[in-house]
């Protein structure tokens, strides 16, 4: 069980000014860094840098020992306890301080594997004496806190002294970018420990941990900045640095680089207190005279200026005010203090065992043993250093600083790089003469003038202001406009820069020259990303936001297709819009309701938007199959690919060439709504959002905001709007994404938006369990064209016990009673398919085959044994299954499952795996009327009738129960109906806008119909490392030349080679990764 000690003022239960917190002087942790940063990187620079490169290469400091796995402290919320004594108040933490909870599922071992070649040859595999000494310590020694030996066991979460750790040699696996995105681990140490509310309210010993992590981050990030983009035969021939990266990292944050001097300070601090113990170390790796120069490099360091001269460096702390209450003198205090800082930093090293980036997870334990192995120099008295001090925490401690040393000039470089950048661009010799504008610069204009150039600066910065908006408001700055310099001398002088961008924008009419975009859409899920691309087709124009990396939301994961009549095809499937509506409203409980708009909209729209993704999307949507609840087959799926990713894919297509205008089209990635903007009126006015990456926030004004932020049914965070409507539910885990936590419902609500049926949740009766992590919270849905192809489910005893193709309530609760019926177990039963039912989802069994989730029999005795099943009860479920197969009127199935789709059951092979009830939709959400405006209690529409809701958000339409394939159905229909009814701006000119379009349609489809069409067939034949192609999301990319430089080794590549690579890509990377990459061309059936 993990202690999640949380370690602030707040929650020792005092103020800033109680004695608990040792010194309430903070003057040690203010200064600048003395005998000048200059001299400190003049030194580094001139001495440090290069013997620390020289001597990371040596055998002794470039072999290094750790436990990579560990238990991720992370991955059991069930075991987790909230801290009492952490819970801040809100006017001095976030509200989400306290907790991180299981927002970071556990996901497939990452591309990011490690390189340990050559590494076992080069071993001494004894131990010194003092790796004995730390082995041998008794745990009492350690845990009297009033005994100096208090802080040997300080990096014990860190272990690296048994035998099963292998020795790793760290210039085979350098520092840089594996696509890895660690943010939820660094939320995690921060969040988890407190450390996210201001320093300034901090104490001495809570200020100092947390500015030497803090310079540990800023080390991580330089680094992946200065080796980001990888080699490429024919593009570069090395690891090349990404500036934009360091720039948004870095610039304007001077307190990440004056954490990293600190950090560096502590760790030379550390160096020098401990240089007589160092001045005796052998470095011995079995070759003396590698040792003796090893020696030589390791005396440079400590006999430098800096370290035996340069006193004043040291001085921007003292390790000895640590634990000291010069005051109150009350030893119990500082114990507890004692106890205190050492368990989060315990804590800490726990998290670290969650990155899940082998490579990332190396560098983090290396460089985090090697700053406890600092702190443990400086706490520990002199004596006990020499026997103390364990080979790994040495090779730790100089890796660490060489990387400190390191980033200071990464950093230096890049900031030089981006002064001189920045002056070319604003080379005032670059601009005519004419152009320059006659202000004096100590007048009050000038004043007013600076001050609305930096809002304007600060509105680019964060991505708020198009080129258009940008340029509108620097003209009218400079030409001294009378509005504009009045707000200006009101709002930008005060630093109110969101205001004064607001009200300028407003007061310069820009709507009417269409720089104010019609809509913002928050959520880029299906629902999101029809109505974006029908809108901006009508000539409109858009924000889109999400707080995810990448498009798709919950809608990506939906495999099973998309109900709709397909009107060129109806008479043939016997089927209408009518018998739609009433499987619908059936499965719903909807029958004894006299009107059903909604549910009227989203069947009557249906056959259009199965057309619309046809040739808008250029979707191959002809593969029919049928769901659960359903009369007639009349889910629409691609044969190759998943449903919902495909889709996904496909829009993304069609929407990228709108990004590139950025007057039409915006799409602000990692970036949360965090509530809606009402001018005095009540009438909407814009969306304040949030930058996930810098933190920053800023409000985007509009016309009008469509909420797509799809469900709820995400609940491992805190507060969760689950356990408000639907606490019963909260044990069940969830196919949903972290992102599916109710937020547009929460921003409707807050400015009087009414809800409906939040307490319908859908829970699916289907849900892989995994066998290699049965206890993960969230499920890979197994999806139910599984059992529309003619899967079964089977209990304990190997025998049938429901019509597998019910309602999802009627299946999901027939499992749960049919557990309890089994002395209480939890619901888990087999998903059967035989080898005909298998080859009608070509993409879905090779895909959960691959991981894991479902596993091949050849035979009905290997099925059984392979799942302790009774084998005469296993065959005779199948026999008499078989029968009903053949002959459904003469054998009739025992739980009046009616639709048999195949010729029989008995034959092998077999594709089985465990499944269980889990969390995945929900039919409540924020009540509308059919244009899709937002509702209040009244039946009024909020926000003047300008906000609207769409996609999952949105209750009403599905009742109590979903049937599959709806939700798909429900986020394009919907999505195209707001897309076509919004009002937009200019409507008398959008007949020549929609012309534009088309033509630009027409352009696009060319140039898709042009693009190389590569089947499953061709790309199955490029699956080497010698021919590596890979598909992800609908793409085909020749990866070949990059097996070998993969910073995760070739086989993370080579294993996908022939394959589509698309959950495993973004199970871990994001996006960006594959701008570097041109496809080969599309995969299509």
């Amino acid at each position: 069980m993990r202690a999640s000690i949380m370690f602030c003022v707040a929650a020792l239960g005092v103020l800033a000014s109680d004695p608990v917190c040792a010194s309430s002087d903070f003057s040690f942790i203010h200064k600048d860094i003395k005998c000048t940063e200059r001299e400190i990187q003049r030194a580094n620079h001139e001495l440090f840098s290069k013997v620390l490169s020289e001597l990371m290469r040596t055998t002794y400091f470039r072999l290094f020992r750790v436990q990579l796995d560990g238990e991720c402290p992370l991955e059991k919320p069930e075991e987790k306890k909230e801290d009492p004594g952490c819970a801040p108040p809100p006017d001095i933490f976030s509200p989400n301080g306290g907790g991180f909870g299981a927002a970071s599922a556990p996901a497939p071992e990452p591309l990011c594997s490690l390189n340990l070649d050559g590494a076992d040859a080069l071993v001494d595999k004894t131990l010194s004496k003092a790796e004995d000494s730390a082995v041998s310590l008794s745990e009492e020694e350690c845990d009297d806190e009033n005994l100096p030996t208090f802080w040997l066991n300080l990096c014990a979460k860190l272990p690296f002294h048994d035998g099963k750790k292998d020795y790793i040699n760290l210039q085979l696996n350098p520092e840089q970018f594996t696509g890895y995105n660690g943010s939820d681990i660094w939320a995690a140490v921060y969040s988890e420990n407190c450390f996210d509310n201001s320093e300034e309210n901090m104490c001495y010993e809570e200020r100092f941990l947390y500015r030497l992590l803090s310079g540990l981050h800023s080390s991580i990030n330089l680094h992946i900045s200065e080796n980001y983009y990888p080699p490429r035969k024919g593009k570069r021939e090395t690891w090349e640095p990404n500036l934009e990266r360091f720039k948004k990292q870095f610039v304007g944050q001077e307190s990440r680089f004056k954490n990293l001097e600190f950090a560096f300070v502590v760790l030379l601090r550390a160096l020098r207190k401990a240089t007589p113990t160092f001045k005796e170390l052998a470095f011995d790796a079995g070759d003396l005279d590698e040792a003796l120069r090893t020696q030589k490099l390791v005396n440079i360091l400590l006999d430098s200026h800096v370290l035996s001269s340069c006193e004043e460096v040291f001085e921007a702390f003292d390790e000895t005010l640590l634990f000291e209450d010069k005051e109150s003198h009350q030893p119990s205090t500082m114990s507890n203090l004692k106890r205190k800082f050492k368990g989060i930093f315990h804590n800490i090293s726990s998290t670290f065992h969650c990155v899940k980036c082998q490579k990332c997870r190396l560098h983090g334990k290396l460089q985090l043993l090697g700053i406890g192995t600092a702190l443990k120099i400086l706490l520990l008295p002199p004596e006990l250093l020499r026997d103390n001090i364990a080979r790994e925490e040495v090779v730790a401690l100089f890796n660490t600083i060489g990387k400190l040393s390191e980033a200071i000039e990464i950093y230096t470089r890049f900031n030089n790089l981006s002064v001189e950048m920045a002056n070319k661009d604003i080379n005032i010799d670059n601009f005519p003469p004419n152009d320059i504008p006659e202000i004096v610069l100590s007048s009050p204009v000038a004043d007013v003038v600076e001050a609305g150039l930096a809002a304007v600066s600060k509105g680019v910065q964060k991505k708020t202001l198009s080129e258009e908006e940008e340029d509108a408001l620097v003209d009218a700055l400079l030409d001294n406009d009378k509005d504009v310099m009045l707000l200006g001398k009101h709002f930008a002088l005060n630093k109110q820069f969101d205001s004064f961008i607001r009200h300028s924008t407003r007061r310069l009419n820009l709507e009417k020259r269409g720089l104010i975009p019609d809509v913002i859409i928050v959520g880029a899920g299906l629902a999101g990303l029809a109505a974006a691309v029908t809108i901006l087709d009508r000539g409109g124009s858009v924000v889109l936001v999400d707080k995810e990396g990448v498009a798709g939301g919950n809608s990506a994961k939906a495999s099973s297709g998309i109900n709709a009549i397909d009107l060129s095809s109806k008479m043939m499937y016997d089927d209408s819009v009518e018998r739609f509506k009433a499987d619908t409203l059936k499965g719903s409980g909807k029958l004894g309701d006299e009107k059903h708009e909604l549910v009227d909209i989203l069947t009557e729209g249906s056959p259009d938007a199965l057309e619309w993704l046809r040739t808008r999307a250029n979707m191959s949507l002809y593969e029919r199959g049928q769901l659960g609840g359903h009369s007639r087959g009349r889910t629409w799926r691609p044969a190759a690919g998943l449903a919902g990713s495909e889709m996904i894919a496909a829009i993304t297509k069609v929407l990228k060439p709108f990004t590139k205008d950025e007057s039409r089209c915006r799409f602000l990635k990692k970036t949360q709504a965090l509530k809606l903007v009402l001018n005095g009126d009540g009438t909407f006015s814009g969306v304040e959002l949030q930058d996930l990456k810098t933190k920053n926030t800023f409000t985007v004004n509009a016309k009008a905001v469509i909420i797509a932020t799809g469900g709820y049914a995400y609940h491992n965070v805190p507060h969760p709007l689950l356990e408000e409507v639907r606490p019963d539910l909260t044990p069940f885990a969830t196919t949903n994404g972290r992102f599916a936590t109710g937020d547009g419902i929460r921003m409707a609500t807050a400015i009087g938006g009414d809800t409906i049926e939040l307490d319908h949740v859908q829970v699916h009766p289907t849900g892989f369990v995994d066998p290699a992590d049965p206890s993960n919270p969230v499920k890979t849905l197994a999806a139910e064209i599984l059992r529309g192809v003619g899967g079964v489910l089977l209990d304990d005893a190997g025998e049938r016990f429901a019509n597998e193709l019910g309602t999802r309530k009627y299946l999901s609760e027939a499992m749960m009673h049919h557990a309890e019926a089994k002395a209480g177990e939890q619901p888990k039963f087999l998903l059967l398919l035989n080898e005909e039912a298998a080859s009608k989802a070509p993409k879905h069994i090779p895909m959960y085959v691959a991981k894991g989730l479902i596993k091949k029999y050849d035979t009905i005795k290997d099925l059984a044994e392979g799942n302790n099943l009774d084998i005469e009860a296993v065959q005779r479920t199948v026999v008499e299954f078989g029968k009903s197969l053949r002959d459904p009127q003469a054998h009739p199935d025992h739980f009046n499952r009616t639709v048999f789709p195949g010729t029989g059951f008995e034959q092998g092979p077999y594709y089985a795996g465990f499944v269980t009830p889990v969390l995945h939709y929900c039919m409540g959400g924020l009540k509308i009327n059919g244009d899709t405006q937002i509702l209040n209690r009244n039946g009024v529409p909020v926000g003047g009738g300008t906000v609207y809701a769409i996609g999952e958000t949105v209750g009403g339409i599905h009742g109590e129960n979903r049937l599959g394939g709806n939700a798909l159905t429900e986020c394009v229909v919907f999505g195209r109906h707001i897309g076509e009814t919004l009002p937009l701006q200019g409507a008398e000119n959008q007949e020549k806008k929609v012309a534009t379009e088309s033509a630009k349609k027409t352009a696009d489809s060319g140039a898709e119909d042009s693009e190389r069409k590569i089947s499953m067939e061709e790309l199955s034949k490029h699956n080497s490392a010698q021919d590596c192609w890979i598909s992800i999301s609908g793409k085909v990319y020749d990866f070949t030349d990059f097996v070998e430089d993969h910073p995760g080794g070739a086989e993370a590549l080579t294993k996908l080679a022939g394959l589509d690579g698309t959950e495993e890509f973004f199970a871990i990377h994001s996006e960006s990764l594959l701008e570097d990459y041109d496809p080969v061309g599309q995969l299509v059936t």
